[in-house]
């Protein structure tokens, strides 16, 4: 974005005086002085009705200027009349800066006004995530400028930062341990220790093979869910600390949305394939099985085909290798051409078992321990009132829904 100011110079008092106001602007919107000064220097003087006026052109770091021009320039001080509009500061879009700030608002009783109280220069890229701890009074923002920031609301000081190599896209917060937990785009879920004299790195959470775009927590059972653009939700037993992480699998596109009912046991989760679907947490669930490589097929001992040797000794092309969902054995597709559903791990629709499994499976109960239900749009954000009862989605047809969903807590 560029500030473009058109000053009076026959004037000299109204010329002092107007680039003191820029400079003021500026440091008020928390821009270093070595800056200020270099953006003054690279401003030009152009031919304007006999050269009374100049252009003032200053490249700056974000789209808008959060303290009002109005501080610093008055109305009405120019010779031209007001119709000419002299006095008037434009704004020019551009994409090479992007600064980001955080707001800190004082809502009135009657949700009819807020009032601006301070402002954080916490990232310099779009802020995706904010949770404001009143406990501890932090405030608590991730952005894509890979920086997590933490906040006090009382001084408005940063008590400290951690950085990763990816965008930011998720946060919770867990008042109890006073732990975070930042999402980001590769799919990692890092694990933070805060206090008052910074934040401390306690380790990474990797499962997804898609980015992570939603994280819920249960700060009851101390489990953390997270939802991602691999259509897949991972339900991580922090609490336990044996690294126990449960998958669900009930979406056919991206999850973009989760929200747990503590008491209930419920988590509702939404997606862009426009389905909320409301999973018991409440039943024994069981734990991915973790997948076994292998250059044969574990069940009939064919090679696969990278498997050079054991092809040419057993004179027959290579196979390509797949795993039974239940056990995690490494077969091939004649292996396992069976197909069921495993509630009780998460797979709410039919996936790939082996024979044996699949002989097993089939003779216990595997009723599902899901509900499906048409959000009739395509989700990007959720909310949930429990106490009420109240669902509310966003999607990406710009429509607000409010959902009673008293019968899912039933």
């Amino acid at each position: 974005m560029f500030l473009i100011l058109k000053i009076d110079i026959l004037r000299s008092k109204f010329y002092q005086k107007d680039l003191t106001s820029i400079i003021n602007i500026l440091i008020e919107n928390d821009y270093p002085k070595r800056f200020i000064f270099d953006a003054m220097i690279e401003s030009e003087t152009y031919s304007v009705e006999e050269q009374r006026y100049m252009i003032v052109i200053i490249k700056m770091r974000n789209q808008m200027l959060l303290h009002k021009l109005s501080k610093f320039i008055k109305v009405q001080k120019d010779s031209k009349p007001d119709l000419s509009k002299n006095n008037m500061v434009y704004k020019i879009m551009c994409n090479d800066y992007d600064a980001s700030y955080v707001g800190e608002f004082i809502l009135e009783q009657d949700y009819n006004r807020m009032t601006a109280m301070r402002d954080y220069l916490a990232h310099q890229a779009r802020v995706t995530g904010i949770i404001f701890a009143a406990d501890f009074e932090w405030v608590l923002s991730i952005g894509r400028d890979k920086l997590f920031q933490l906040h006090s609301s009382e001084t408005g000081q940063k008590l400290g930062s951690y950085q990763t190599d990816a965008w930011y896209t998720a946060l919770q917060f867990d008042a109890q341990s006073k732990h975070a937990f930042v999402g980001d785009y590769s799919g990692q879920i890092a694990m933070l220790k805060l206090d008052n004299s910074g934040v401390t790195f306690i380790t990474t959470l990797k499962a997804h093979t898609g980015s992570i775009h939603t994280l819920a927590w249960d700060s009851e059972k101390q489990l953390l869910f997270s939802g991602s653009f691999d259509q897949s939700i991972i339900v991580w037993d922090i609490g336990g600390r044996q690294g126990t992480a449960y998958e669900l699998q009930g979406h056919h596109n991206k999850v973009t949305a989760l929200c747990y009912a503590s008491v209930e046991r419920l988590l509702l989760s939404g997606g862009e394939d426009g389905v909320i679907v409301c999973w018991n947490m409440a039943a024994n669930r069981k734990e991915t099985a973790a997948w076994v490589e292998s250059d044969v097929c574990q069940a009939c001992g064919r090679p696969f085909f990278w498997n050079i040797k054991a092809m040419m000794d057993q004179r027959q092309l290579g196979l390509r290798q797949h795993h039974c969902r239940y056990c995690g054995r490494a077969l091939c597709a004649r292996c396992t051409s069976q197909r069921i559903p495993i509630p009780a791990m998460g797979f709410e629709f039919e996936v790939r078992v082996c024979d044996q499994c699949h002989i097993q499976l089939k003779s216990e109960n595997q009723s599902s321990l899901a509900s499906f239900h048409d959000a009739k749009h395509s989700v990007i954000g959720m909310d949930l009132d429990a106490p009420r009862r109240r669902l509310l989605t966003i999607g990406q047809d710009r429509i607000i829904k409010i959902w009673d969903v008293s019968a899912l807590f039933q």
